[in-house]
């Protein structure tokens, strides 16, 4: 399925009725499992849909048949920056995701356990929670959708 945005149309990475879409950068990974078969689509957000230097997270995964929508941030360390990727990105495409259920998504490379929840951290990730489900895994998370 293709996404229109601002004049542009984009195509989804991945087949209609994929059963694993997988996002991947460097050492982290997410893995949604579609047993269903249900009809999806699967964006690389960074660099394509939004560009500049605007924040936004790697991966935007939708699933039609069940109106969910996951903002996937695939990152090093930095989990205040990947939660501020997630919310940027989710204002940003928030004409497109109206109807669904949001995820977000965060799979951090290596965690800094000297700043795993500063105050700001934990404030965004309440933030986010309102919105939707949020959810951390350190190198891999692997989902059912």
């Amino acid at each position: 399925m293709d996404l229109s945005l601002n004049g542009n149309t984009f195509c989804s990475e991945c087949e209609r009725h994929q059963k694993i879409i997988v996002s991947k950068e460097k050492r982290s990974k997410h893995i949604a499992d579609n047993p269903e078969g249900d009809e999806v689509s699967h964006y690389k957000v960074d660099g394509n849909i939004i560009t500049g230097n605007t924040a936004k997270c790697d991966f935007l995964l939708m699933d039609h048949t069940k109106h969910s929508a996951y903002l996937i941030e695939l990152k090093g360390s930095d989990l205040l920056h990947a939660m501020e990727q997630l919310d940027q990105t989710d204002l940003a495409l928030q004409f497109i995701l109206q109807g669904y259920t949001k995820n977000f998504r965060v799979v951090l490379t290596r965690t800094n356990t000297h700043a795993i929840t500063p105050q700001k951290a934990r404030k965004l990730e309440k933030e986010l929670s309102k919105r939707g489900s949020f959810h951390r895994e350190s190198q891999q998370m692997r989902e059912t959708i």
